[in-house]
């Protein structure tokens, strides 16, 4: 009986099994006369980890101070990244050596800031992720997170997903899971959100929301009382091109679809006078700018509004009441007003 009692009878593989997969926290399992430490559970003091442990030092071995990358180490001696492996190098071998390597670091000697040198391989490997992804604002004003992600959802989410990232000051990046649908933000536009432009433009390395300025916008230029004889793609391309550069001009007017006023698409530049009107067989046009809300109709320069104008405390000019064009939602049916010598601009309901 004393011999039956101190056998051991050895585990099935359903047991093993269930050992192995068990989520509890056993710290210690005896396996005959041998004590073996359970993978990922907490080791006694002065015992070392199992085999199984690998990934560098866990979490018990650095609250107790014990150092394993000392193997490691010994691996990775071709990776050293300190300046005094390069010291018997020629500056042509040394730019040869640091392509292969992921990330230099130069250390001050005056205060602890230093500094990282990621070689262009790693960064290739960085910017790969972020090849279907645009970077967008929307001009002259600001909305809440759910309200543009929806928006954008049912604009662009026609064949894929994407992913909307809030990068502050404005800016927003929106990551696309599908090809088709990243060209289509970038060359569907111009993009209006609440009668204020989209700007939509490739992700760039090293975009920095706090400094970024938005320097020229795709925007809707309309040309009211325009003879129908003009309502041709070609005459509109020669004058969108004076106007800023012409990206399109509007079905509905290169169809003759629609007589109040021709349409196109022209890339301004903000920073810059915009054009007020032109001359044509002898008559004058004046230009309408749809959804430029912080275009100054005293100066023409986007970014501030008339009562804010520098030019107009400097002049005490633009005393008059700006001319704004509104068109109805069921027509595009034009209101003229009496605006001399002012810019124009356009406004949706």
């Amino acid at each position: 009986m004393n011999e039956q009692e101190n056998m051991i009878v050895p585990s099935s593989k359903e047991e093993d099994d269930l050992l192995t997969r068990s989520s509890k926290k056993i710290k210690n399992v005896v396996v005959g006369n041998e004590k073996e430490i359970l993978q990922g559970h907490w080791p006694k003091l002065g015992e070392t980890t199992s085999a199984f442990n690998v990934g560098g030092s866990s979490f018990a071995d650095k609250l107790k101070g014990v150092d394993r990358s000392s193997d490691e180490l010994e691996d990775d001696k071709g990776d050293d990244l300190s300046d005094d492996s390069l010291s018997d190098y020629s500056p042509e071998e040394k730019s040869k050596e640091c392509n292969d390597w992921k990330c230099k670091i130069s250390e001050s000697l005056s205060r602890n800031f230093p500094t990282f040198h990621f070689s262009d391989k790693m960064k290739q490997r960085l910017y790969k992720a972020w090849g279907t992804a645009v970077i967008v604002k929307l001009l002259g004003r600001n909305i809440g997170f759910r309200a543009l992600e929806s928006r954008l959802q049912a604009m662009w989410a026609k064949r894929g997903v994407f992913n909307l990232i809030n990068i502050g000051h404005g800016y927003y990046i929106v990551k696309f899971t599908n090809k088709e649908d990243y060209n289509m933000a970038l060359t569907g536009g111009p993009w209006l959100l609440y009668d204020h432009y989209l700007i939509v433009k490739p992700w760039e390395a090293g975009f920095r929301p706090d400094k970024a300025e938005i320097e020229k916008a795709a925007v809707w230029v309309r040309i009211p009382k325009i003879p129908l004889e003009y309502y041709d793609e070609v005459a509109l391309t020669v004058i969108g091109n004076r106007i800023g550069k012409t990206l399109k001009v509007d079905m509905n007017t290169s169809g003759h679809l629609r007589g109040h006023f021709a349409r196109i698409c022209v890339l301004v530049e903000l920073d810059k006078q915009m054009m007020q009107g032109f001359y044509l067989d002898n008559q004058e046009f004046f230009i309408e700018y749809e959804g430029l809300h912080l275009l100054c109709t005293c100066c023409g320069i986007y970014g501030h509004r008339k009562e804010t104008c520098p030019q107009r405390n400097r002049d005490n000019g633009c005393t008059s009441e700006p001319a704004v064009g509104k068109t109805t939602a069921n027509a595009d049916q034009h209101v003229d007003q009496k605006q001399d010598e002012q810019w124009r601009i356009v406004q949706k309901p």
